[in-house]
């Protein structure tokens, strides 16, 4: 239960990770990428609660480290930055997350409502999953 509860999203934003960023010939997305700016207004315009949520779902973890989101943690212990990449697959597809890797994969949407509809569903199914239930 460490951590905090309040979330400051400019500081996680500029924290995160765009491999899009790293390689000009990578198709993923960058910070300046029209859905990554739909997804930082979306997440500004949350409550407490949902931007936990929204953390938990990407993290596996709802409060940030002390030490801000540029100090979240990987499976093995070590930092691993918050990454936002590029889905593969239609628009109408939900987010996914792959949680160990505290990234983050959105699909291109076609627009910011489509976006946040998506977002929600997934975040709103995601809190519903149970790991215990795959064993």
């Amino acid at each position: 239960m460490c951590g905090t509860p309040s979330i400051d999203v400019d500081e996680w934003a500029e924290s995160t990770r765009y491999p899009g960023d790293d390689d000009e010939d990578d198709e993923g997305f960058t910070a300046e990428s029209q859905v990554v700016v739909w997804f930082w207004d979306w997440v500004r315009s949350l409550d407490q609660a949902t931007k936990g949520a929204v953390l938990c779902f990407a993290t596996g973890c709802a409060r940030v480290p002390a030490g801000g989101c540029g100090a979240l943690m990987g499976y093995n212990g070590a930092v691993q930055r918050f990454q936002i990449r590029r889905a593969n697959g239609g628009s109408e597809r939900l987010p996914t997350s792959a949680t160990c890797f505290n990234t983050l994969y959105l699909p291109a949407y076609r627009s910011e409502q489509v976006l946040r509809e998506r977002c929600l569903v997934a975040i709103r199914c995601g809190s519903e999953f149970d790991e215990e239930a795959v064993h």
